[in-house]
């Protein structure tokens, strides 16, 4: 796969797969970045101090929802990648899948990297 300027790569344990189908985890991020009223994410001009805002609410708002799915184990009313995956083994496990959550969310874009784009970021959720 190819990464082009612009592209949100986000890199997740299992406890983000196993309770958040790509679909949900596309529209989250979609409706993080309208919510910031971002610049085009490729615009030179995107400061380091808005874009590392944005890096870190997409990953909060990702790691959010993957616990809050999780709480909802036992509910069959809740369907997830692992209930699904699980029901094709012929296991019954509804709902969400409690785990540990850990999201990074990074930004490609072009050119040399420059220091003032290097950042360290740590958000805590507790289950």
């Amino acid at each position: 796969m190819r990464a082009r300027a612009g592209d949100i790569i986000v890199a997740a344990t299992d406890g983000v797969g196993d309770n958040l189908f790509d679909e949900k985890l596309q529209h989250l991020i979609s409706a993080e970045v309208r919510n910031f009223h971002a610049p085009h994410l490729t615009s030179p001009h995107l400061s380091a101090a808005n874009c590392l805002e944005i890096l870190s609410s997409l990953a909060a708002a990702v790691a959010k929802e993957a616990v809050r799915v999780g709480h909802l184990q036992d509910d069959p009313a809740t369907s997830t990648p692992f209930s699904v995956n699980a029901a094709m083994e012929g296991y019954q496990a509804p709902g969400g899948k409690l785990d540990d959550v850990a999201v990074v969310v990074g930004l490609v874009r072009e050119g040399p990297a420059d220091e003032t784009w290097r950042g360290e970021l740590s958000s805590n959720f507790s289950k």
